[in-house]
């Protein structure tokens, strides 16, 4: 199912690439997962060709954080049944208001494509992300963005989480695409830049901080964001998707 996105409801100040319009607020009922494997593994982060940690010695467990396939485009939650921990997420899509933003979702992949505006003002962007802890519509409190000390879903959240695994395909040749991690009051705390497609492991004692950040702040932590950015003086167009999202999780 897909979805044309011409406006946004908020503005990420800190990511100062200009003002747009998000669809965080969604309505609707929420899924009935399908049967799925609740299964963790555990893994040897030394052995990923793409991983970004530098203790390889944690002992890390995978969890699966995705939306059942043939989910709303306008309510595309994750819901606690789908993985081992009850944890339960949203996705949500933003840009700003001069660029075209396209969102699908085909067997639990969340694509977006469309075209970068220009502007001499900002730097024109696109992105599809994760609320890491939502409340779904029969939760109390529903649909609540929470932060990662605060998720009543899952214990311990801001001390066990260490990163985020997820498959990247793309097809932008001049539009560079980051991952932003933001908090409280969609304050960009710190990122990386997506260089390779395929199977991506990032954790985040090896981010980068964003621009004035003083630190991870990881127990604020709400979003997580895939972001593309024009940095040019003509219009570009984008796509790109990202499937089978896995939260890295301290292993007991």
């Amino acid at each position: 199912m897909e979805s044309s996105v011409p406006t946004l409801l908020f503005c990420s100040a800190v990511l100062i690439f200009g003002c747009g319009e998000t669809s965080i607020s969604p309505y609707g009922e929420p899924y009935e997962s399908p049967d799925s494997s609740t299964d963790t593994m555990d893994i040897d982060t030394s052995d990923s060709s793409q991983s970004t940690d530098s203790n390889s010695s944690l002992s890390i467990k995978r969890i699966p954080f995705v939306v059942p396939s043939g989910s709303d485009i306008d309510y595309l939650f994750i819901p606690p049944e789908s993985n081992s921990i009850g944890a339960q997420g949203l996705w949500y899509h933003s840009s700003d208001n001069e660029t075209t933003l396209n969102i699908s979702e085909t067997n639990s992949t969340i694509c977006a494509d469309g075209e970068l505006s220009v502007s001499d003002s900002y730097t024109p962007w696109a992105a599809i992300g994760i609320s890491l802890c939502y409340a779904g519509a029969q939760d109390d409190n529903a649909y609540e963005m929470y932060t990662a000390s605060e998720c009543p879903f899952v214990a311990n959240f801001d001390s066990i989480l260490v990163g985020i695994s997820f498959e990247l395909t793309t097809d932008i040749p001049n539009a560079p695409l980051f991952a932003y991690f933001l908090g409280n009051d969609d304050i960009t705390y710190f990122e990386f830049t997506l260089n390779e497609t395929g199977r991506i492991d990032l954790f985040f004692d090896n981010a980068a901080l964003h621009d004035n950040a003083d630190g991870l702040h990881l127990e604020e932590l709400r979003l997580a964001q895939f972001q593309v950015n024009n940095e040019l003086d003509s219009n570009q167009s984008f796509h790109y998707c990202i499937s089978n999202v896995e939260l890295l999780i301290v292993s007991d």
